[in-house]
């Protein structure tokens, strides 16, 4: 058995394998020509974040068992390839939790008493005090949004200097935030409320540009900001004019738009802005961690041990299984509308299978749902093996039962009921048809059958003519095709939910001029990809 190891990792890695009586090769920054010509040697690959395992790599890889990421990330893998090819892949999320958030406590004090700025000063001959009077931290609210291990790490630190911490999470419960002495609130009552404001959410639709022009209304008149998270989340923009107008007070940030950057960018030449090149893992203590951690997680694996921090673990094992598949997938496909459906935190997510197919992939059911309802919204990869240790870390209450027989007359069927932060709850349910094809056939009290063949808009309206005509105008305006239809109708109600399939993603000036719409209740984009 043969491990290389292309990036560079603390070396006691070697000797671990070694000991292990697997054969390593170390080379570090190896190039894609080199690592093409040789990685179908290799039974095992480690990487950080430089070597780009992509699918023409994978294609090359023919006894390639794990790829290990030391670190967290798993962009530079092609996850979904491997996974085909049944590579396992792992990472060690929690390795670099400590270095990222001591970081982020780094520059809230920096940004706070301007220590590396105004040292630049005093290297240049300047005795500038009144100009760098700083603020006292004693006090002050915090405002975290994205309160995942990091997060929740920034919080504990932050307190002892007497921060009142206050934050936002759409999936942890009040309880589990009250437990390590945050208070809950939206992203808008943060800014609202805060004297400084940090980031720790991953960079998706959802988050691209978080902070934004428009969030500089909200905030009060001089706090302070950092980004410890992805570049994008805070748009740069918002931040020079906020320093231009006194409404930000200054910004400290890991992470730039564009990394590296041009170096030419504004926002570099502010001097209230102190940017740091990437370091949140760069630690020692932390690149010895996780670098240990990905060869005891691999060796343990290639012995058949144990697969803790795989990425897609049980995938291999169900995801591609003709039988079990199916059911996966509309597992999935259901939580990641539920996911979807409110912006709010979850108290309850109760699953009921029927049917021999669910009560027989019962166990992988509720990790493929949770799976989906978690999706890209937190930093942590949640996965089928992490996904129920994830939502109890969150505070979520979920139960399973089952049943012998389906419901509504199904041979199958897939039920999962959740229950918001804001009070809501809503209910969806899937059956696989021909053991093959999973739909949708109930979305809370709407029938319905749906195929999981694109992303959604769903809206609910009015029963009345003309309203399919007016929203199908304005996705014409804006170049956005339909692909299907579907409608659900609620006689005694007067009220209908029509689904559409769309061919290419809504933005939010979409969805608020269908909002306008006079007889719409409400709207909903579901990316389904």
């Amino acid at each position: 058995m043969k491990v290389l190891i292309a990036d560079a990792v603390d070396q006691r890695v070697e000797t671990l394998f070694t000991q292990a009586g697997i054969q390593c090769d170390y080379k570090a920054g190896i190039k894609k020509d080199e690592l093409l010509l040789i990685i179908g040697n290799y039974d095992g690959l480690v990487v950080r974040s430089s070597t780009q395992v992509t699918t023409e790599v994978i294609e090359k890889a023919s006894k390639l068992r794990i790829v290990g990421r030391a670190g967290a990330g798993v962009d530079n893998i092609d996850v979904k390839a491997c996974t085909k090819k049944g590579i396992l892949v792992m990472n060690t999320p929690g390795g670099n939790t400590i270095s990222t958030a001591e970081h982020t406590c780094a520059l809230l004090l920096s940004v706070a008493r301007w220590t590396p700025t105004s040292f630049v000063d005093i290297k240049a001959g300047k005795w500038e005090r009144k100009k760098w009077t700083g603020t006292e931290l004693d006090s002050k609210v915090l405002g975290i949004v994205g309160l995942g291990k990091i997060g929740k790490e920034v919080a504990k630190r932050m307190q002892a200097f007497n921060m009142k911490t206050v934050g936002y999470d759409p999936f942890l419960s009040k309880e589990a935030a009250n437990e390590v002495g945050i208070e809950l609130m939206s992203v808008e009552e943060i800014f609202k409320k805060s004297d400084f404001i940090t980031f720790h959410t991953p960079l998706s639709a959802e988050t691209k540009y978080l902070f934004n022009t428009n969030s500089l209304a909200l905030v009060k008149k001089g706090v302070k900001i950092v980004n410890c998270a992805r570049g994008g989340i805070v748009q740069e923009q918002a931040i020079l004019e906020g320093l231009q107008t006194g409404v930000v007070g200054g910004y400290a940030a890991d992470v730039t738009e564009v990394e590296p950057p041009t170096f030419q960018e504004a926002i570099l030449k502010e001097e209230r802005v102190i940017i740091t090149p990437h370091l949140g893992a760069s630690t020692e203590e932390a690149q010895e961690k996780v670098a240990i951690q990905i060869a005891e997680q691999m060796i343990d694996a290639f012995k058949e041990k144990d697969v803790k921090g795989a990425v897609n673990g049980v995938a291999l094992q169900f995801a591609f299984d003709p039988e079990s598949k199916p059911f996966v997938e509309l597992a999935e496909n259901l939580g990641l509308i539920l996911g979807q459906l409110e912006k709010s935190s979850f108290n309850k997510i109760e699953l009921t299978y029927g049917g021999k197919g669910p009560n027989k992939y019962a166990e992988i059911l509720l990790n493929s749902a949770l799976k989906g309802i978690f999706n890209n919204k937190t930093n942590e990869p949640v996965n089928y093996i992490n996904a129920r240790y994830f939502a109890e870390e969150q505070g979520v209450n979920f139960s399973e039962s089952k049943q012998q027989l389906a419901v509504r007359g199904y041979t199958n069927s897939l039920t999962i009921k959740v229950e918001f932060g804001s009070g809501k709850s809503s209910s969806v349910v899937g059956s696989v048809f021909n053991d093959t094809e999973g739909r949708l056939v109930q979305l809370n009290d709407y029938d319905m059958e749906i195929k999981f063949d694109g992303d959604f808009l769903l809206y609910e309206n009015e029963d009345r003519p003309g309203m399919l005509a007016q929203v199908g105008g304005i996705l014409a305006e804006n170049q956005v095709n339909i692909g299907s239809l579907v409608l659900g109708r609620k006689k005694e109600t007067k009220k209908a939910l029509t689904v559409l399939t769309v061919d290419s993603g809504l933005s939010q000036d979409i969805l608020a001029k269908i909002n306008l719409v006079k007889g719409v209740i409400s709207s909903t984009y579901i990316r389904m990809n």
